[in-house]
């Protein structure tokens, strides 16, 4: 059931199976969906890794995800060298990936720690080779944080994983729904945006030839060889573990633990008149529920996630929330266009105010993408070099212990303030 599509088959498929005719180097086993075996299935029951303390962002840590295979799961993002800075200001996303060197970068499981950021997001979709597509973050559940940032193809959870059963119907029957199973750690960032982009038909987003190549190639396989597939593709790896944080030490392997936490991204989107939920740990797609005809299916979604986490604690806050909207300055600058030239029952002035608040807007967007380049060039910088050589030249120069005790009186004031006390005369 495999298609020809050579070029994606020869990055992909690897093992004993039956031989490519175009290739006879490469083989692969058949997938028979019909009696529902798959070579390739995986243990359900996924293995817990711990997150790394030192990653936070605001008050949420970085993702550390489930792992669904028998192999020993190891943070793939403490094997990683130092990134260049090269920043390609039309195409940041394949620039900065061509510049990315990792460490055993042949070993499929080897994918690192992400943080969940909207601009790290935005341009793994401009590597992948998307267009029209960026994410957004959104900071309340009110309709009014959902509302401007309209239409919203997709919505992007990260919560703390636990083992629930599923909140709807789990679907095995839906071809034409593409879900892939999560076959290796760290990878459910990337899992959650690409399966969201993949079931969007949208005028606005265009897939590119990756995401379409894989598209076709994985229609007629189950969800489990399309997570091998998935984690088999180089160039979509490259783009995930082009965000890998330089790290001091290597960490060859990590504990498995029972007592840690562990962060997982699922995706939520509306296909043909039902919402689903698209979680990589589960054995398919979620059906959640119907969408009234002239319903918003942001209406039907947004009780789902509250109900979710107030499943937590009460002082549970490491949740976050993006979505997968049309490319915001495109959208302002089609706008534009439509004010200058199609007739309009706005008056004179008024069109002209509203040409001024869109021409305003798309500035913020252009500001907006430069500092996500900039921030982006930033997380992918090496400066434990730098902080290395400072320290031994203030160490040379005689500073570094005057610096030190001052540090330690700025973080102890109360002890400070004790030893000018005692110094007082009496």
């Amino acid at each position: 059931m495999f298609r020809n599509s050579q070029p994606l088959m020869q990055r992909i498929l690897c093992g004993s199976g039956a031989r490519d005719p175009h290739n006879p180097h490469m083989s692969h086993a058949p997938c028979p969906m019909s009696n529902g075996h798959c070579p390739m299935r995986v243990p359900v029951r996924p293995q817990l890794l711990p997150v790394n303390p030192l990653a936070m962002r605001r008050h949420l840590p970085r993702p550390c995800c489930p792992h669904s295979t028998s192999q020993p799961a190891s943070d793939s993002h403490a094997q990683m060298h130092s990134v260049h800075d090269t920043m390609d200001t039309d195409n940041p996303g394949q620039a900065t990936v061509e510049a990315v060197t990792a460490k055993g970068a042949t070993a499929v499981n080897n994918w690192c720690l992400i943080e969940s950021d909207p601009g790290v997001f935005t341009e793994m979709i401009s590597g992948f080779g998307c267009t029209g597509a960026q994410v957004e973050e959104i900071w309340s559940m009110n309709a009014d944080a959902f509302r401007h940032l309209e239409p919203i193809h997709g919505l992007i959870f990260l919560f703390k994983w636990m083992d629930n059963k599923p909140a709807g119907r789990v679907v095995t029957d839906r071809s034409d729904i593409f879900f892939a199973r999560q076959v290796v750690t760290n990878a459910c960032a990337t899992q959650a945006l690409i399966c969201l982009l993949l079931n969007l038909q949208h005028e606005d987003i265009e897939l590119g030839p990756i995401l379409s190549e894989l598209k076709i190639f994985c229609q007629d396989l189950c969800p489990d060889c399309r997570g091998q597939c998935l984690a088999k593709e180089e160039r979509i790896r490259k783009v995930h573990n082009s965000f890998a944080r330089p790290e001091l030490f290597v960490v060859e392997d990590s504990a498995d633990s029972e007592d840690v936490d562990c962060y997982h991204f699922v995706g939520f989107m509306p296909i043909k008149g039902k919402l689903y939920e698209l979680d990589g740990m589960k054995e398919g797609p979620i059906e959640l529920g119907e969408i009234g005809q002239h319903q918003n299916w942001l209406d039907v979604v947004r009780p789902i996630i509250e109900g979710r986490m107030k499943r937590y604690s009460v002082g549970e806050i490491h949740f976050n929330l993006m979505a997968l909207v049309s490319d915001r300055q495109r959208c302002y600058e089609r706008q534009i266009q439509m004010l200058v030239e199609l007739p309009s029952p706005l008056s004179y002035a008024d069109c002209q105010a509203e040409i001024a608040t869109l021409i305003s807007f798309v500035k913020l967007e252009k500001e907006k993408k430069r500092r996500y380049r900039k921030e982006n060039i930033r997380r992918r910088h090496n400066y434990l070099p730098f902080i290395v050589e400072l320290l031994k030249q203030l160490g040379e120069t005689g500073q570094l212990l005057a610096i030190c005790d001052k540090a330690k009186d700025r973080s102890c004031p109360s002890k400070s303030n004790k030893d000018a006390m005692d110094q007082q005369p009496q």
